[in-house]
């Protein structure tokens, strides 16, 4: 009697790997929002301080990165580099919400300058994104062939 052999897993296609990237992102993003609000809620004292235009201005470069990865870009630099900039976000939270934490006058800064910072870093992977689908556009259109002959 022969045996047949259990089938191996189909390796996982590049637009795979693309996409749990992506989705591992967006999971970051996510996080790294609640961990914002946690922190304002901790440094606040409570929820009244977190009802406020700088609770927004905290949370933009969260909706950025999130509308960044909503749109699906297919250069893997521009997802990295939207996926960093969560990433250090969330690690500065987190380092506000340790209960080690010794919270200083100058640690509410954190709230102006991080958003700041990964503002501008999602910024630059947005444009990186985008710019390298501009010219990955560019390219299909100029090596297009135009067929030539005679017209009727």
């Amino acid at each position: 009697m022969t045996e047949s052999l259990p089938e191996r897993p189909a390796k996982q296609s590049a637009q795979g790997k693309r996409r749990t990237v992506i989705r591992v992102s967006q999971r970051l993003t996510l996080a790294g929002a609640v961990m914002a609000i946690a922190s304002m809620v901790k440094m606040t004292n409570g929820l009244s301080g977190i009802a406020s235009l700088f609770t927004a201005w905290v949370l933009l470069p969260f909706a950025l990165a999130f509308l960044a990865l909503a749109m699906r870009p297919s250069s893997l630099v521009g997802v990295l580099a939207v996926l960093s900039s969560s990433l250090f976000a969330v690690l500065v939270y987190f380092d506000l919400l340790a209960p080690r934490a010794h919270l200083s006058s100058t640690a509410g800064l954190a709230f102006l300058f991080i958003p700041l910072w990964q503002t501008a870093w999602c910024v630059c992977g947005i444009a990186i994104a985008l710019g390298v689908n501009y010219r990955r556009n560019l390219r299909l259109v100029t090596t297009t062939k135009i067929p030539s002959g005679p017209t009727l």
